[in-house]
């Protein structure tokens, strides 16, 4: 919760979070997309038109494909991948101490299981890496492939470990007509560059000794998908966090402005260094505008003079206002009553605590 007049910028929830609907329909192919999304649109907050579809709608719907073809390449691998490969994989990096050994034996066990993926795991002082390339011809449905594998093999590993394990880079191939956007970067949290083809994982340093939790892989893509839901989670903390400490910081600088004598828009861009056009796109984002400071702030300062002495031609000049018929409104819109009647309410309150707080100086 904020303080009044600090704004705040909407809470990011895990529905938030979206891809773009094509992707669907280029990875498991557009009629069985059509057909899935036609039985949940709507109850999804989705509709027929929209071009994004929530990322959580999207794995389902992946799911169910998978289930129906009992494949678990989506038609993507020159031979069936049947259901239950990946918890085999899973299964075989449980086997090790460490998560740098659950690494290698998850790729082992991929040379033989999924061998339309081309994977190799590394270690070097700059973290512990996973690369996953597809081997047949590079389309933008063979790019996807690839980067949902790596994605599902990483909530594998949270769950494996009981770790988030943390990420240092990503890397993804470079852009193809159908797939120009990956869908990682938002999610994962750190940052994305791009490479030739396929898709590269990097954990930090530390990761490698993570020890493996005492865990044990039952239900067919159960684990997987409990760990994509927290992981969407604290990406969702993450940038609601991040949003906080953007509002705070702009709104901070601005009241610092207007403190400083700055009582316009174009005053406090000057003092901010910058245009004014940049200072409303700034507030707007974190929901405030610039005469929603001002006014807080300059009510807030005349709650703190009115417990004073100081005539009101004085308090109305000190906040920025011409005359005192001006105070006198802005009193009665803030408080419903007059400056007068405001001023006698608050000195009865605080009679006998001396009172006189902060100014738009202090």
């Amino acid at each position: 919760m904020t303080q009044r007049g600090e704004g705040t910028a909407r809470q990011i929830a895990v529905d938030d979070f979206h891809v773009p609907r094509a992707y669907l329909g280029l990875l498991i192919g557009a009629d069985a997309a059509a057909r899935i999304l036609a039985r949940g649109d709507g109850q999804h907050g989705a509709a027929a038109g929209d071009v994004h579809l929530q990322s959580v709608r999207f794995l389902n719907a992946c799911l169910e494909q998978m289930q129906t073809l009992a494949d678990e390449s989506y038609g993507v691998a020159p031979r069936p991948v049947p259901l239950g490969t990946f918890g085999l994989l899973t299964a075989a990096a449980a086997q090790a101490d460490d998560f740098e050994g659950a690494l290698t034996r998850f790729v082992d066990a991929a040379r033989i299981l999924r061998p339309d993926i081309v994977m190799q795991a590394s270690r070097n002082r700059n973290g512990l890496s996973l690369s996953l390339r597809y081997r047949g011809k590079r389309t933008a449905r063979s790019e996807l492939l690839v980067e949902c594998f790596a994605m599902t093999a990483h909530c594998a590993f949270r769950w494996l470990t009981g770790q988030r394990l943390r990420l240092v880079q990503i890397r993804v191939g470079t852009p193809l007509p159908g797939f120009e956007r990956s869908m990682l970067h938002k999610v994962m949290g750190c940052p994305v560059s791009q490479q030739a083809a396929g898709t590269m994982l990097r954990y930090a340093p530390e990761t490698a000794a993570a020890p493996l939790a005492a865990v044990k892989y039952q239900n067919w893509a159960a684990q997987e998908l409990g760990e994509f839901m927290r992981l969407l989670g604290e990406a969702a903390d993450e940038m609601n966090a991040a949003a906080s400490r953007a509002v705070a910081d702009i709104v901070r600088r601005v009241r610092q402005a207007i403190a400083g004598g700055a009582r316009s828009e174009i005053a406090t861009s000057q003092t901010l260094g910058m245009s004014p056009a940049t200072l409303r796109r700034r507030l707007a984002e974190v929901g405030q505008s610039f005469r929603a400071i001002l006014a807080d702030t300059q009510r807030n300062a005349v709650e703190s003079l009115f417990v004073t002495d100081k005539p009101l031609e004085d308090i109305a000049a000190e906040i920025g206002y011409s005359d005192v018929r001006s105070l006198r409104r802005a009193c009665q819109r803030w408080f419903g009553v007059t400056p007068t009647a405001y001023r006698h309410g608050r000195r009865r309150a605080r009679s006998g605590h001396g009172a006189a707080g902060a100014t738009l100086r202090a």
